[in-house]
């Protein structure tokens, strides 16, 4: 999956009284880090996948992530650069058989049968967290703590 490329345009604007040639250019919009840190990962098969999502119509749908990255479960740790700032929701799925979705449990009712989590640490309860339990304003830099759920 890759991540979409996001073009950002700069103003010049002129601060200096007329006449003198001096010029300052602003700051880019832009994004920056978000450190996500992992509470709960349990072995060391498998990777861990990490998602930031940019909105309700993108939230858990494959391809529609801003940002992603691929680590060991060893790690606890990961850092996402050129994350944009504004609302943005992380969900984080320790995919122990590597075939990069969750997989589910059916009986005795549906479960996910891998570890998973996200931003804001959202109670598990039936299906998955809303985006609007998860998301938040992110400023770079910033960090957040994530706590993976595993099944019974």
């Amino acid at each position: 999956m890759k991540a979409p490329h996001i073009l950002v345009a700069c103003t010049v604007m002129t601060l200096a009284a007329p006449g003198d040639g001096a010029r300052a250019v602003a700051p880019p919009p832009h994004g920056g880090a978000l450190t996500v840190n992992l509470e709960g990962v349990r072995g060391d098969a498998g990777v861990i996948l990490v998602e930031v999502f940019g909105g309700q119509d993108q939230w858990l749908h494959r391809g529609k992530a801003l940002v992603h990255a691929r680590m060991a479960p060893t790690a606890a740790v990961v850092t996402l650069d050129n994350v944009p700032a504004g609302p943005v929701a992380v969900a984080v799925l320790h995919d122990e058989n590597q075939n990069n979705r969750l997989d589910m449990r059916w009986l005795p009712w549906p479960r996910p049968a891998e570890g998973a989590g996200a931003s804001r640490n959202p109670r598990p309860r039936w299906g998955p967290p809303a985006f609007g339990d998860a998301v938040f304003g992110f400023a770079p830099p910033q960090a957040v703590t994530i706590t993976l759920h595993y099944p019974d």
